[in-house]
C-alpha cells in the first residue's frame, strides 16, 4: 500500500507540474496591456520591496502553522523541511485549481521521504487545512467588528444586512466556539480508521495567531501596490476586503482565484477608484503572490528532486 502510495504521489506530483506551468503560460498571457506597464513604471521600488516582504511574510506564517500541524500530530521534524514542504506545495496548489489535492500529494510526497509516518500525514494536512479557516475566522472577527465593510447596494443580502458586523460576530462566535473545544476536548477525531489529535488550547491559540497574520500579510502584499493619495483606504479596511476576495477565491477552487479575487476587489473598493486604476496593482500583486513563488516552488522541487535522485543512484552504485 505504502508503494502504491508513492506511486501515485509522483504520478500527482508529475500532473501538477503541467496544470503548473499551464498556469504560468495563461498567467502572462492575459498580461497584454500598456495601461499596467504604466503602472508599473511610475510604481516607487520601495512599493514593490513592501510587496515582496509581505508576501515572503505570509508564506513563513504558513510554514509556521504548518510546523504546529506536524507537532500536533506527535512528529517532529526540522523547521526548514517543513518550511520547504510547505512552500513548494502551497505555492504550486495556489496555481491548479486543486488546492486541497494538490497540497496533500505534495505534502505526501515530502512528508514520506523525511520518514513521516503515512497514517500521520492525513492528520498534518487536516491541521493546515483547519488553519486557514481558524485564521480567516480569526481575522474576520477582528476586522469585521472593528471596521464594517459597507456592502454594495448592487448585492441584495436577506433581512436587509448591509454590512459586515453581523459576519463578524458569527466569526467572533465561532471562534469562541472553537477555542472553547481546544480547552475542554482533548481526545482524538476518529473518521473511520484516521485518527486526528485535537488541537488543545496551547496549539489552538498559535494556529489562530499564525494563521490570521499569514492572510493579513497577504493583503498588506497588494495593499501596498494600490495607487496613493487621494481616495486612500485604511488597511483596517482593505483587510475586510482581501479577506472576502481571498475566502471567495478559494471557494471557487479556480487556479489562485484567478478572476474571484480580482472581480470582488473591483466591487468592493473599485468606487473609489478611477476605472482601471486597479489593473496594475492586482495584476502585479498576482506576480508577485503567485506566479513568482511559484516559479520559485518549481525550481526548489527540481532541486530537491535531484538531490534525492542523486542520493539514490550513490546507494545503488554504492551497493554494487
Amino acid at each position: 500500500t505504502y508503494v502504491w502510495m508513492q506511486r501515485i504521489a509522483i504520478g500527482v506530483m508529475v500532473v501538477l507540474f503541467v496544470f503548473c506551468i499551464r498556469a504560468l503560460v495563461r498567467e502572462f498571457q492575459a498580461m497584454r496591456s500598456t495601461v499596467w506597464l504604466e503602472y508599473i513604471r511610475e510604481l516607487p521600488w520601495t512599493a514593490v520591496a513592501w510587496s515582496l516582504f509581505f508576501c515572503f511574510l505570509s508564506y513563513l506564517f504558513i510554514a509556521g502553522y504548518e510546523y504546529l500541524a506536524v507537532l500536533n500530530a506527535r512528529e517532529k521534524l526540522p523547521f526548514h523541511k517543513v518550511a520547504l514542504a510547505s512552500f513548494v506545495s502551497i505555492s504550486m496548489s495556489h496555481n491548479t485549481g486543486m488546492s486541497l489535492f494538490a497540497s496533500t500529494s505534495m505534502r505526501f510526497r515530502f512528508m514520506s521521504r523525511y520518514g513521516v509516518p503515512p497514517a500521520s500525514i492525513p492528520a498534518i494536512v487536516t491541521f493546515s487545512s483547519i488553519s486557514y479557516a481558524v485564521g480567516a475566522i480569526t481575522a474576520g472577527a477582528i476586522f469585521f467588528l472593528w471596521h464594517p465593510l459597507v456592502i454594495p447596494t448592487s448585492i441584495r443580502l436577506p433581512f436587509h444586512i448591509q454590512t459586515t458586523h453581523v459576519l463578524g460576530f458569527i466569526c467572533l462566535s465561532l471562534l469562541v466556539v472553537y477555542f472553547s473545544a481546544a480547552l475542554f476536548r482533548s481526545s482524538e477525531i476518529r473518521i473511520g480508521s484516521l485518527r486526528i489529535p485535537f488541537p488543545g488550547l496551547k496549539r489552538a491559540l498559535p494556529q489562530a495567531l499564525f494563521s490570521a497574520i499569514e492572510l493579513i500579510a497577504a493583503g498588506a502584499c497588494m495593499y501596498v501596490l494600490l495607487p496613493k493619495g487621494d481616495p486612500h483606504i485604511p488597511f483596517d479596511q482593505f483587510a475586510g476586503v482581501y479577506l472576502v476576495a481571498s475566502v471567495l477565491g478559494l471557494a471557487a477552487n479556480v487556479p489562485g482565484g484567478l478572476g474571484v479575487v480580482e472581480a470582488t476587489v473591483l466591487l468592493l473598493i473599485g468606487e473609489h477608484y478611477e476605472t482601471g486604476a486597479l489593473l496594475g496593482p492586482l495584476i502585479l500583486f498576482r506576480l508577485i503572490y503567485y506566479v513568482l513563488t511559484l516559479i520559485i516552488g518549481l525550481i526548489m522541487l527540481f532541486i530537491h528532486e535531484g538531490f534525492h535522485i542523486r542520493a539514490l543512484v550513490k546507494d545503488i552504485t554504492g551497493k554494487e
